[in-house]
């Protein structure tokens, strides 16, 4: 389902095969488990969004960045989620989830000197 809301906006809806959860692409893009009204998780980039496609059944989010030459891939960590396990997210806690496997970054410029050993 599309809905255009300004000249550039597009929201998209994915259900999943189940029709319990749905990946919403908006201005981000979010992972909603339907049955309990939660965000099982979100991302954000900094660059807006100007594509998104779901593939492997829900499992694969491929998204084009507007202005970038880049594509974001996020994978979905584990199919079968319940509520215990991420009730932080729908606390509001949705930056510690790692749903989608995110890995913590390191400024490049610490790290480098942390490498040549200067502090």
């Amino acid at each position: 389902m599309r809905r255009g809301a300004g000249k550039h906006h597009t929201t998209s809806v994915f259900l999943a095969k189940s029709a319990t959860k749905a990946i919403l692409f908006a201005h981000e893009i979010s992972l909603w488990d339907l049955e309990n009204e939660y965000v099982i998780s979100k991302f954000t980039p900094d660059v807006p969004f100007s594509c998104c496609t779901v593939a492997m059944d829900g499992r694969l989010i491929i998204a084009g960045l507007r202005d970038a030459p880049r594509v974001v891939t996020l994978r979905l960590m584990s199919r079968d989620l319940n509520a215990s396990q991420y009730g932080r997210v729908a606390l509001g806690d949705a930056a510690e989830s790692k749903m989608f496997g995110e890995k913590e970054e390191i400024d490049s410029e610490s790290s480098e000197d942390e490498m040549s050993g200067v502090e």
